[in-house]
């Protein structure tokens, strides 16, 4: 073999080592640059819910601040009520749905780790309710139920809205009751902000700590 035909085979046999060595710089590079995202994500949600807590502290003192009547303090308790409920609930399907598309190629379904109790207790009743009814099915009938316990909070609270506006035409002050129920609707609002962000982090934490488990077993 002539010294140029060496030097091509010595070339060739390195080459491999030299395209892995390629390979995984840009792997780890694009590792970086994804956590790096990621981390930029998770900041600006964190300032987003930063400023949201403000405005709900904001929001809930210039309430207050209002000459309201005891039954309008009453009616926008159980508003808030009602929608931190719907939140927890919305919060657990997404999360339930997350953890289904996560886990679609599995044959058994245990939420291991994950705390949805409103969603574990329909799944349970559901199943003791129709032993022959498969897996599938009764996940579909899970989160429909949910569903229906979402819708069952947006009425309790809408009734609630309603209640107060049908006092208009009899309030003493009619522009301070408008007033107060547009403060009502403006902490309503500002709280379903809230929850929609803190959601984000929950599916974030939730399953990045589940793949990086995954990864280090």
């Amino acid at each position: 073999m002539g010294k140029g035909q060496q030097a091509i085979h010595e070339h060739m046999e390195q080459a491999p080592l030299i395209l892995d060595m390629e390979t995984i710089s840009i792997l780890i590079n694009n590792l970086i640059n994804q956590d790096q995202h990621q981390l930029r994500l998770e900041l600006e949600r964190r300032k987003t819910m930063l400023r949201l807590n403000v405005e709900e502290h904001r929001l809930v003192e210039k309430f207050y601040e209002l000459k309201q009547r005891q039954t309008e303090i009453n009616s926008a308790k159980i508003i808030w009520k009602a929608i931190n409920e719907q939140q927890n609930i919305i919060h657990e399907i997404a999360i339930f749905k997350k953890w289904l598309e996560v886990h679609a190629q599995e044959s058994s379904y245990t939420l291991n780790g994950i705390q949805l109790p409103n969603i574990y207790h329909i799944f349970i009743t559901l199943s003791f309710e129709g032993q022959t009814s498969s897996v599938k099915h009764i996940t579909e009938q899970t989160i429909a139920k949910a569903e229906e316990i979402v819708e069952h909070y947006s009425k309790i609270a809408k009734s609630e809205q309603n209640k107060l506006q049908s006092t208009k035409s009899h309030h003493k002050n009619p522009d301070l009751l408008e007033q107060i129920i547009h403060t009502i609707l403006q902490r309503e609002n500002n709280l379903e902000q809230r929850r929609a962000y803190e959601l984000q982090g929950k599916i974030t934490n939730i399953f990045n700590y589940k793949r990086n488990t995954q990864m280090d077993s």
